[in-house]
């Protein structure tokens, strides 16, 4: 049977050892982020030349381009992502590999994302965001899939601050 002793250490190091594992994926979600402003340097000029030639190629194959660029996307990076993200919440031994395979397709995914055509710009900034918030990209996409009733209470209020003052409704416009 343990001592008072050793049952107040265990008590005292149990929180610090969840506060460490916490601030590591921190460490690696700012790693990720860094990443990616980094590579902005490169990606943003390579949009601004790729976005009319693929913005066309999407017109002229009436929309099958996309399918290739939507299998891709699933294939190599959400995928992989959402694994690497589920490995990292419920194996903890195995954060670092799945940090080392994770952070370069966080990166790499978003620079994708931000050069290839897609669909619309909600799923644009939904890929962007399964990249930028990984290894948090499970829970993201848990978080994304709930839905609210229409007549919810935010939207409630909301409407009506909107229709009070016409300043509310266009900043509300335009988050």
């Amino acid at each position: 049977m343990p001592t008072l002793c050793a049952q107040a250490e265990l008590r005292l190091t149990a929180p610090c050892r969840e506060s460490n594992l916490g601030e590591f994926q921190m460490w690696a979600n700012k790693i990720v982020d860094s990443l990616i402003g980094a590579l902005a340097l490169v990606v943003v000029p390579i949009q601004v030349v790729f976005t009319i030639p693929l913005g066309c190629l999407v017109l002229i194959t009436l929309g099958l381009y996309l399918l290739p660029v939507d299998l891709i996307w699933m294939t190599l990076f959400l995928g992989p992502l959402i694994g690497l993200s589920w490995t990292w919440d419920k194996v903890p031994l195995l954060r670092i590999p799945a940090a080392i395979l994770g952070i370069p397709a966080a990166v790499l995914g978003d620079a994708y994302t931000a050069i290839m055509p897609s669909i619309g710009e909600e799923s644009r900034i939904s890929r962007t965001l399964v990249c930028r918030t990984w290894p948090f990209s499970l829970q993201f996409m848990a978080f994304k899939s709930i839905k609210t009733g229409p007549t919810s209470d935010l939207e409630q209020v909301l409407s009506r601050l909107a229709s009070t003052n016409p300043e509310i409704s266009t900043y509300l416009r335009n988050l």
